[in-house]
């Protein structure tokens, strides 16, 4: 005979859940790793160095978007800092939330679909 039991139960379920909540959370997503092969021909790599700047381009008008968003929400915890020390919080302005990191997936894409436009491959693989 066994001592083992049938799972059961509204409370087991429910911690069951919550094990496999934070064990899901736990994990980072697989970082990819890029590879960039250059055109055989001069055409092709003269090509793929006009890439550059429209992906330098996108990467300052991300950071510079960032910027003016932390800047921004910088200013705003200071107001609400003063309204809240002068008055209580309930008649201020609430704080913005934190700004989100520069998004460069866009800029990154552009680039590889520019790379292989020019005759270039990209290869990607999920790191080990």
């Amino acid at each position: 005979m066994s001592n083992l039991r049938p799972f059961r139960g509204a409370g087991g379920v429910a911690g069951l859940l919550a094990v496999l909540i934070v064990a899901s959370c736990s994990t980072s997503p697989p970082k990819t790793e890029i590879a960039y092969t250059p055109p055989a021909t001069a055409e092709g790599q003269a090509c793929v160095a006009q890439c550059q700047t429209p992906l330098d381009s996108c990467r300052a008008s991300a950071q510079q978007q960032y910027r003016a968003c932390e800047y921004q929400r910088q200013r705003r915890q200071r107001n609400f800092a003063r309204c809240a020390e002068s008055s209580g919080t309930d008649f201020c302005e609430e704080p913005p939330p934190p700004c989100s990191s520069p998004e460069m997936a866009v800029c990154e894409g552009s680039y590889r679909s520019c790379y292989q436009a020019c005759g270039g491959t990209v290869t990607t693989r999920q790191a080990p």
